[in-house]
């Protein structure tokens, strides 16, 4: 996996050569590569501490955020026009028409260790148009293994909603036994098959996931106000952008609610 993912160490003494961002000394080096499947190179690196240094993670400089960013520049990182590990896993999602998207750079390795290379990550908790879009060129078939704490559980719906916006159905796996999917492998002994079957229990439609949650809410109101939820639900289902998928879920919801 050090080989694969390219991972460093920085020089103790590195503070002395780097003055544009904090103290990245004796941390883990990951670099970030361009989506592309032969020779991708290096455009940006992200930095983590060895014992409880703060903060946790530092990214290299980018152009996220800056004024005047042209967001269609090449061989420059923004870190939200890419998906870490994009580059190792690219084959293995067009094989295998689907790819799992977590959030940190552990996440990603440890998946691919765990024989998932078909695994990306968002390098946060923020899922970008760019990032869908470059996803969408390889699969529509999209599975959000996200953190188990609140972070993650509130990003899974932002994420389901925008996803639902391009055409894709998302699955989810909501993993609530462990932290992470980094800890989930590390827990299940990197072992491909039982990790499979853990995911397999914990295998949901994201957009179900979302009408589930909201509908609970009203579970012990009384049935001619629970129509409210509609309310909730509506901007979210009508932005289906396929009307039979679209009038299938109206009528799943109409069922709960009558």
């Amino acid at each position: 996996m050090i080989n694969v993912f390219r991972l460093g160490l920085t020089d103790i003494n590195e503070y002395q050569h780097r003055n544009n961002i904090p103290n990245i000394s004796n941390r883990i080096a990951f670099p970030i590569l361009e989506h592309k499947k032969i020779h991708p190179k290096c455009v940006g690196m992200a930095y983590r501490g060895i014992k409880d240094e703060e903060p946790k993670y530092i990214n290299d400089c980018n152009q996220s955020g800056q004024n005047g960013q042209n967001t269609a520049l090449n061989g420059v990182f923004i870190k939200g026009n890419l998906l870490y590990g994009m580059a190792q896993a690219y084959q293995s999602i067009a094989l295998n028409n689907f790819v799992f998207v977590v959030e940190g750079y552990f996440d990603v390795i440890s998946m691919h260790q765990s024989g998932f290379t078909n695994t990306v990550g968002l390098m946060g908790t923020s899922f970008t148009d760019n990032q869908i879009k470059e996803l969408k060129k390889v699969t529509d078939n999209i599975t959000l293994l996200l953190d188990s704490d609140s972070a993650g559980i509130n990003a899974m719906e932002k994420h389901i909603i925008k996803l639902i916006q391009y055409d894709i159905k998302p699955v989810i796996c909501i993993i609530d036994k462990y932290k992470d999917p980094d800890e989930m492998c590390k827990s299940l002994g990197f072992d491909k098959s039982k990790i499979y079957n853990f995911l397999l229990q914990h295998k949901k439609d994201g957009i179900y996931h979302i009408i589930s949650n909201h509908l609970m809410k009203y579970k012990e109101i009384v049935s001619h106000e629970r129509i409210k939820v509609l309310n909730e639900l509506y901007p979210i289902i009508s932005a289906i952008p396929n009307n039979i998928t679209r009038q299938a879920y109206y009528k799943e919801i109409e069922k709960e609610i009558y």
